[in-house]
């Protein structure tokens, strides 16, 4: 695991790559952001290979036919297909390296990894990385990466808790002096609050959306508070369940809130656990 004082001995171009379900970003010491894009690839399912990463992949998501899907090789913050993870970092490394700055990247790279991570799992992503042609990988908890991007300081002796509610885990730390006093992690994420409206449409309202539809009922009609007008609508459309022909439902504010307010209280207790264990 990365020391606070080995921050310091990181050469000028050293990558921080935090790779997770939904997304992966990559960031250059002094440039900063240089890449963010959907942890996805396309395939081609005739003969396996990959066709498409990150924003073209996502592009062709909703597109797919019987010889192209596009799936995240990530779960819940882990390697679930090692193969694909090492072959979509690659590229991302690649393309960070390749830019229009015109970056001369020395490969060392940050890595940020959930609390309770395996060694088997923490192993398979240092050979993806390593198989990338990242040489020299240093671990850091995800808690104490948001952290220092929150702005809390090395020097701060003051304890700050860290929420961090990522796609496919939510990580709660507590840090002090520039380490994690103590954390834990879920492996539920804000994709828990999309499979739940999703499978809420399906065997409450026999429809059969995908995932833009539940992404834009979260972000853009849900709340974890009880919305003022309960009664507000939608229309969403998708596939009826029974004849896979087009449909469309009204759903309401009312419908959704009690979906996501669940989730949120999950984490609410979470966090409310772990500052009782200090």
């Amino acid at each position: 695991m990365l020391k606070i004082s080995s921050l310091k001995k990181l050469v000028t171009d050293s990558m921080a790559i935090d790779l997770g379900t939904a997304s992966t970003i990559v960031a250059v010491k002094g440039r900063g952001v240089v890449l963010d894009e959907p942890s996805l690839v396309a395939i081609n399912e005739l003969t396996e290979e990959i066709v498409a990463f990150g924003l073209e992949a996502a592009d062709m998501s909703g597109r797919e036919g019987r010889d192209l899907t596009v799936r995240a090789p990530l779960t819940a913050g882990v390697v679930g297909d090692f193969e694909r993870t090492k072959r979509m970092l690659a590229h991302f490394v690649k393309k960070a390296k390749t830019g229009k700055a015109n970056m001369n990247i020395s490969i060392q790279a940050v890595m940020s990894m959930t609390s309770d991570v395996t060694h088997v799992e923490q192993r398979a992503l240092l050979n993806a990385a390593d198989d990338a042609g990242i040489g020299k990988v240093f671990m850091m908890e995800e808690g104490l990466a948001a952290a220092f991007g929150a702005g809390v300081l090395p020097s701060d002796k003051r304890a700050t808790a860290i929420v961090d509610i990522g796609a496919g885990t939510t990580n709660i730390a507590v840090v002090a002096k520039g380490a994690v006093v103590h954390s834990t992690s879920d492996r539920h994420g804000s994709h828990a609050i999309n499979e739940s409206l999703a499978t809420h449409l399906r065997r409450n309202r026999g429809l059969q959306v995908g995932e833009e539809t539940t992404e834009m009922l979260k972000t853009k009609f849900s709340s974890a508070f009880l919305p003022d007008d309960i009664s507000k609508s939608i229309t969403i459309r998708g596939r009826d369940v029974q004849t896979g022909s087009p449909a469309a439902v009204e759903i309401t504010a009312g419908e959704i809130y009690p979906i996501v307010e669940s989730i949120v209280r999950r984490i609410a207790l979470i966090l409310k656990y772990t500052l009782s264990d200090l």
